[in-house]
């Protein structure tokens, strides 16, 4: 089972996706792509998944360390669906 999880902005962003065609005009620098990793108890990284992209003014994104996913902001769906997906635990 996933300890917790924390959530930062990706080292390494990646937006070589927008340069398909369907893509022309979006502007990198209105995008962010954050982070997940997973610890285990041990803290050590059991999961992981990054270049995770959003609008920068989007208020569906944060960062920070999670013992739950209850503890991610309710309008953060995607990352709270992403932290269940790596098992970790509804609540406290």
């Amino acid at each position: 089972m996933t300890a917790y999880v924390v959530i930062d902005y990706e080292p390494d962003p990646d937006f070589s996706w927008m340069e398909q065609e369907c893509f022309a005009g979006e502007d990198p620098n209105d995008h962010l792509q954050l982070v997940m990793l997973a610890y285990d108890s041990e803290s050590e990284i059991t999961g992981s998944l990054s270049c995770i992209d959003f609008l920068k003014d989007s208020d569906e994104w944060t960062t920070g360390r999670f013992d739950s996913v209850s503890e991610i902001p309710a309008r953060c769906d995607y990352l709270r669906e992403i932290a269940r997906e790596m098992n970790l635990p509804e609540g406290p």
